[in-house]
């Protein structure tokens, strides 16, 4: 995953190899990245198919009043370290994927890896 040599470093948050670069070389250049947290995974329910004929299995997600509560907590800690790390809010947070759209710069990048609830940052990119 990463071109570092032995113990994983905090920049192997940082998941794409060119980004990894580019956020110590050029460290005052803004890149648009997806910031993903480490959140309590959702619970999913299979609910059986009834009797008629061409209906399937079904599944809701089935809610964990902790696991919320925990994950609203990590959320906003989060969010305010992004804030006092780049200077603004982050530009959007997709709870479905519990993650952030954060424009920072190499610099910056370097100390959003360091968060704790932070489990990954990415390349906002169009493939």
């Amino acid at each position: 995953m990463s071109s570092t040599r032995g113990p994983a470093t905090a920049l192997d948050k940082i998941r794409s190899e060119q980004l990894r670069r580019e956020a110590v070389a050029t460290r005052s250049e803004s890149h648009v990245v997806v910031v993903e947290l480490n959140l309590p995974r959702p619970k999913i329910e299979v609910i059986p198919p009834n009797q008629e004929p061409g209906s399937g299995a079904r599944f809701r997600v089935v809610p964990d009043a902790s696991d919320s509560a925990e994950a609203e907590s990590r959320v906003s800690r989060t969010r305010k370290a992004i804030e006092k790390i780049i200077g603004r809010p982050p530009e959007q947070f997709f709870s479905s994927s519990g993650a952030f759209v954060v424009t920072a710069t190499g610099k910056q990048l370097q100390e959003l890896v360091k968060l704790p609830d932070v489990a990954a940052i990415w390349p906002n990119t169009r493939t």
